[in-house]
């Protein structure tokens, strides 16, 4: 299927469907529509926004659908959503109470990371998300933790819980988080 007919379907799909997520095998379907926005000929993913915005599509109504998909039963479409979010990057602000409570969400590792790392990429707009950020510090997988703390440092805030937290982090016993945490804190450092 061409890139101009899954564009035409998915944008009449969202102007049907309103800000509610697709259900079951429609959250998938979304998703491989998203996905294939995304890949439209292979351009720099670095700017998802502007690929999905220049497509015809609705960048916050797709932001608000990819958000609640991220609650969805399945994990791995949480996952996916959360990395296509992470993909929009800055204008995907509007998800970010979502992807902080995905990132706290006791079903997946790789949901909670996921949700991490989106609010990594989305960066200073997501400073609210601080508090479960250093939440996920504490996580059983170290894996989280590191994304964790990647992501605080890529939120720009200077705050006394960001510095503790991540101060905290830097003595933890996994040499990436570590490193992370510490990497975390000089580029809070420099700003």
């Amino acid at each position: 299927m061409s890139i101009f007919l899954w564009t035409a379907a998915l944008a009449l799909w969202g102007a049907s469907a309103g800000a509610a997520a697709p259900a079951g095998s429609d959250s998938e379907a979304f998703l491989a529509a998203t996905w294939e926005v995304l890949m439209y000929d292979h351009v720099d993913l670095r700017d998802g926004a502007w690929i999905l915005q220049t497509s015809g599509l609705d960048v916050e109504a797709t932001v608000s659908q990819l958000a609640v998909i991220l609650k969805d039963p399945a994990p791995r479409l949480g996952v996916q959503a959360a990395g296509f979010l992470a993909l929009i990057g800055p204008r995907a602000a509007a998800a970010w109470p979502a992807l902080a409570e995905g990132a706290l969400d006791d079903r997946s590792a790789d949901l909670r990371c996921a949700c991490a790392r989106a609010l990594g990429r989305i960066g200073p707009p997501a400073r609210a998300a601080a508090v479960p950020l250093t939440g996920a510090l504490k996580d059983g997988d170290p894996l989280v933790r590191a994304a964790a703390a990647q992501a605080l440092g890529r939120l720009g805030l200077d705050s006394a819980l960001a510095r503790q937290a991540l101060k905290a982090a830097a003595q933890d016993p996994d040499p990436e988080v570590r490193r992370a945490a510490t990497q975390a804190s000089r580029r809070r450092a420099a700003r």
